[in-house]
């Protein structure tokens, strides 16, 4: 078992290190290559390493595949969907995420920005939006985070900013599927709303719901 282990782990490596996704075809001709050792050498542990490889490729093809048509880019785009994450202030604005309805072409899990926002979103709220998108791009800078990779990470297939905005309510339903951010969103307004507008109240509230680029300023009042 260890010996699997450690073969899947090599695997997953070794797909990872390659400077462009493999085809399709080269993980059958991988996978079929490691059935033909292991039944030669009948030692199992080397279909790990295809087992690895193949799921690997697979994760990476999806989050490939779900990036925003290029064709889409820089458009004018409406979209509705569910806030899925604890918004946070981004010098005036709001950085949030959006899981989208889906649409052709469009990501399920995007991540925008309001410039100006009129209110602050509620974690899970319905939200009907006029946007603009992008492919997600960046530098990979050494010693720095590579920002592309992060967005790839974390499943989001564009990034934008948000020109206009419509509520379209919060229902049981909704605090249903996410029921953890609802209570993260909660608290992290609790916390302003006690801290009031000490420096350090943005900060703190981040710190408590594990929310990254927490930022002291607070958000445009809600209405």
């Amino acid at each position: 078992m260890v010996w699997t282990a450690l073969a899947w782990l090599v695997g997953t490596c070794t797909l990872l290190l390659q400077s462009a996704l493999p085809s399709r075809w080269s993980v059958v001709a991988v996978c079929a290559a490691a059935l033909v050792v292991s039944a030669l050498s009948r030692r199992w542990a080397v279909l790990g390493f295809a087992c690895g490889f193949a799921l690997a490729w697979q994760q990476c093809a999806v989050r490939l595949e779900q990036r925003l048509d290029p064709a889409l880019e820089g458009a004018s785009l409406s979209l509705a969907g569910h806030v899925a994450s604890v918004p946070q202030t981004v010098g005036d604005g709001l950085r949030f995420r959006l899981a989208t309805d889906p649409r052709p072409g469009v990501p399920p899990l995007i991540e925008l920005t309001w410039y100006a926002p009129e209110w602050r979103p509620q974690a899970a709220e319905r939200l009907e939006l006029e946007v603009r998108l992008r492919r997600p791009r960046g530098f990979a800078n050494p010693g720095g985070t590579a920002y592309e990779a992060r967005l790839l990470r974390e499943g989001l297939g564009a990034t934008g900013y948000v020109r206009s905005a419509l509520r379209l309510g919060r229902g049981p339903r909704d605090v249903a599927r996410f029921p953890v951010l609802v209570a993260r969103d909660a608290t992290a307004v609790a916390i302003r709303d006690a801290l009031g507008e000490r420096p350090a109240a943005g900060i703190v509230a981040g710190l408590s719901v594990r929310r990254n680029g927490a930022s002291s300023r607070a958000a445009a009042p809600a209405t």
